[in-house]
């Protein structure tokens, strides 16, 4: 395709045909060193080489680092990366013409820096991106950035689209309407939606956006097939999925939730009304920040993540340093400094277009001297392998200190504050200061004038002054009680004095005494206020020239902050410093629930253990109550804190690095879904099977108990067969049940290794139940339903009755109806009548229906 500002770019063959709609089987990146293994094809004006193709057969979300087929095509893919930054969210959708495949990346925020958008694009290497004209600058200059190190100064080719294209609704109809391989004739839109919602996070409404905007221009420039029939022939779409980005763990909305991730909760406070807070959630457990950059950076960690084992290390030595006993004055001394380094990109900002407050300047010193001050304590650690130190250290130079003193020597910040704007110190000029000498002896000197006038004016005028008016001048000002009340204006006028305007109060006069006081003194304070405007906009100048040493303090800052509120909670709730593999491992011993622990005392811990000489699934089986829910929740938890580089809830912890959580948890049920309780479960497990890795970490509680217990089984079932017939691809798979069928009838593959795991209980003397909430290898062949449903109290003849119907299902006997205490009477009453009928002498009965109203007249019903 040949378009202006784009250079020539041939389109590569299909690597898959359009009825098979899988990616590569490999993993996209292992790390973004691997990026330089991929074979580079020359191309014009640029350095470096999109890649990204598929092959057959493979799982959802991998790419290919090699071409796929035996030959070799000399031209270069075509990678279109539609892009879209909505304000915090960022979110993507990348087309590539060698496999047809379109792989999206999920709504995800993203800081001023836009580290991710960054990660996108160097993972993706497109060769052209898609934004919106009404993408700000700022961003779009970020968009253009080249990623790649070896040619700094290329900027990628973006093409702007109208916004139209990237309406959410619109969008929505594109990606239904368009004929992908999942899609069959006879779907309608409904059920195309439908089955999207099963491939994509549909709450992810960026990435539709960017996706609809993608697909409309795959089709209006016919990418790929140039000289095809466009009515017999579309653009081909071979596969949709997610991506994997290789060092970033991404976590859906549902997982968030079921987690407890994050929790909002309506404000209590009547003043708040309207607004909410966060509640009991891991976010707000871990969140022991002190300023507000700390805070948000914090969120952006829970968001975000990570897979990079060099930055979890890092973090990881910082949080260990930082629980040392010997450190804990240094911590001090740290959070000190910290709680003074804040709003410095809010100040920068607003001293740009000249809108500093006194408050501003007064917190960009505190700053500034604060940020130095840290700079020296972290000095005397640089030689430690705590990398936030060593930051620290080389970023937060003498050019701190050069601002803070500047500010200092110039800002008046007690006249500053009392005026309320601002007022320089003296010596900053000696002009100013000179000005400023005369303004305070203009009190003087307008009294002698005015004694001077006094002495000059018609006798019958006792009483003048002498003021000043910005733009007017001096004016001699004579009270309107030194003439007559009904005086004719002609008699204002004066010998001497030219009239100048008249008040309710007084008659003001120009006199050669006030010109000259014009001519000596000027507009005094227009003059001060401008000179110190001068020096304002000066200081701003010289703050602003260090910019980005400031930011970079405002983002250490913030990232210390981090680290310190993850080490004041580990050492809180004494968690332990896990140890990160490469390898598929989970290894958890002593695992607790980081929240589930704050409401239970004591807590049971439990272990946990996923390997290939254990196997990477398991099905736990246990009765009611007895602590699976919160058991599969510590693993998902412990799993996540890792991946933010946090010590986690245990005595200890081996952790292989995770790509993506999933989770079948809890149904989050929504009018404007439109969708059942049972079909949004599904959504969630389709997605897991869809997308999950071998990487990937997969919980499910309880799937199938939405329907029919016949169909519930034979669909957990199916999904976890699915996973298990993957053999060495399978995710780590951690599912519960109260299907004690599948064990019974031994429904689950048995060639690839599983555990059954179990909850122990026991029964007391009173032959009650005891939850034990231990996990341990077995199978639990009792929900205990019954049992728990008396310790809710419910009552004991319903609970009698339940095990009644129970126990003749089981042996494989229909249930009888309920007999009520009136039961005997009934059968006795019915018996009397059949007696009677037989003893009747039918012979001589002319109406029988008569007879038999008359036997049956007082028998009660049942």
């Amino acid at each position: 395709v040949c378009q202006d500002g784009v250079e020539e770019i041939h389109t590569a063959k299909m690597a898959t045909s359009p009825a098979h709609g899988a990616p590569d089987d490999q993993d996209w990146a292992d790390n973004e060193n691997m990026l330089s293994d991929v074979a580079e094809v020359p191309r014009k004006r640029s350095s470096y080489t999109p890649h990204m193709s598929g092959q057959q057969g493979a799982p959802l979300g991998a790419f290919s680092d090699l071409p796929s087929g035996p030959e070799e095509d000399n031209t270069t893919d075509q990678v279109i990366l539609a892009v879209l930054k909505q304000g915090e969210t960022v979110a993507a959708a990348c087309y590539s013409t060698g496999d047809g495949q379109i792989c999206c990346i999920p709504d995800r925020e993203d800081d001023k820096s836009m580290n991710f958008l960054s990660l996108i694009k160097r993972q993706l290497r497109p060769t052209l991106i898609l934004t919106s004209t009404k993408m700000d600058e700022a961003v779009l200059e970020a968009i253009k950035k080249f990623e790649l190190e070896d040619d700094a100064n290329t900027e990628y080719p973006v093409e702007r689209l109208p916004s139209m294209d990237f309406d959410l609704k619109l969008a929505s109809t594109r990606v239904a309407s368009w004929p992908l391989p999942c899609f069959h004739e006879h779907m309608d839109e409904a059920d195309k939606r439908l089955k999207l919602s099963h491939l994509l996070s549909m709450d992810s409404h960026v990435m539709i956006r960017c996706l609809g905007a993608l697909m409309k221009y795959l089709d209006k420039n016919r990418i790929g097939v140039e000289l095809e029939d466009p009515h017999k022939v579309t653009v081909p779409i071979t596969a949709i999925y997610i991506a994997n980005l290789s060092t970033v763990q991404l976590i859906d909305v549902s997982t968030l939730s079921a987690l407890q991730i994050f929790y909002t909760e309506a404000h209590p406070s009547l003043a708040q009304r309207g607004r909410s807070k966060e509640g009991l959630s891991l976010f707000a457990l871990c969140n022991r920040t002190k300023t507000a950059n700390g805070s948000k950076l914090l969120r952006k960690w829970f968001l975000q993540p990570q897979r990079s084992l060099t930055i979890l290390v890092e973090r990881q030595d910082a949080i260990e340093f930082f629980l040392d006993p010997r450190n804990v004055e240094l911590m001090t001394e740290c959070l000190g400094c910290l709680r003074f380094i804040k709003g410095i990109e809010r100040i920068l900002k607003r001293m740009k277009v000249s809108k500093a407050t006194i408050s501003d300047w007064k917190i960009m010193y505190q700053a500034c001297s604060n940020a130095a001050s840290l700079a020296q304590i972290c000095k005397r650690y640089h030689a430690s392998n705590v990398a936030i130190f060593r930051k620290i250290g080389e970023n937060f130079t003498a050019e701190l200190l050069e601002v803070a003193e500047g500010i200092s020597a110039k800002v008046n910040f007690d006249e500053s504050l009392a005026i309320g704007r601002f007022v320089s110190r003296p010596g900053c000029d000696p002009a100013l200061d000179e000005l400023r000498s005369v303004y305070s002896d203009l009190p003087s000197i307008m009294t002698s004038v005015a004694q001077e006038e006094i002495r000059e004016l018609p006798a019958h005028i006792q009483e003048c002054s002498i003021i000043y008016l910005p733009q007017l001048g001096y004016l001699l000002a004579v009270p309107r009680t030194q003439f007559p009340e009904t005086a004719d204006p002609k008699q204002f006028e004066l010998h001497g004095l030219e009239f100048m305007f008249l008040t309710e109060t007084a008659v003001h006069y120009k006199s050669t005494r006030t010109r000259e006081l014009d001519v000596q003194l000027g507009d005094t304070q227009c003059d001060i206020v401008d000179k110190e405007n001068a020096i304002m906009a000066s200081l701003q100048r010289d703050v602003l020239e260090h910019t980005e040493v400031l930011l970079r303090v405002a983002t250490l800052a913030a990232e210390l902050d981090c680290l310190m509120s993850l080490a004041a909670c580990a050492r809180e709730f004494n968690y332990a410093r896990p140890r990160l593999s490469e390898d598929r491992i989970l290894h958890i011993k002593g695992g607790r629930h980081p929240l589930q622990e704050l409401c239970t005392s004591p807590y049971v811990p439990n272990d946990t253990c996923f390997d290939f000489k254990h196997g990477q699934a398991a099905l736990l089986t246990g009765p009611n109550a007895s602590g699976k829910s919160v058991y599969l929740k510590q693993v998902g938890l412990i799993v996540f804190l890792a991946h933010i580089g946090s010590f986690v809830p245990a005595e200890a912890a081996v952790i292989g690095l995770t790509d993506r959580i999933f989770t079948r948890i809890q149904t989050r049920e929504s009018v404007s879904a439109n969708l059942s309780a049972f079909l949004i479960d599904l959504n969630q497990v389709a997605l897991a099977v869809h997308s999950a890795t071998p990487r990937s970490l997969v919980l499910m509680d309880e799937f199938g108990k939405g329907t029919s217990t016949t169909d519930g089984i034979a669909l957990l079932v199916a999904v976890i067969n699915n996973f298990l017939a993957r053999g060495d691809e399978c995710p780590t798979l951690l599912a519960s049940t109260h299907f004690h069928e599948i064990t019974k009838y031994s429904l689950l593959n048995q060639e690839t290794p599983i555990r059954f795991l179990m909850m122990d209980v026991l029964q007391d003397e009173r032959q009650e139940l005891v939850c034990l909430f231990q996990v341990h290898e077995g199978i639990c062949k009792s929900s205990k339903a019954s049992r728990v449903a008396l310790e809710a109290g419910i009552s004991r003849n319903v609970i009698e009755r339940a095990e009644e119907v129970m126990n003749l299902l089981e042996r494989g006997f229909p249930p009888g109806r309920l007999q009520s205490p009136s039961y005997e009477l009934v059968v006795q009453r019915s018996q009397q009548v059949v007696e009677e009928f037989l003893r009747a002498d039918l012979a001589t009965c002319r109406d029988i229906r008569s007879l038999l109203a008359q036997l049956t007249r007082d028998l009660p019903s049942m």
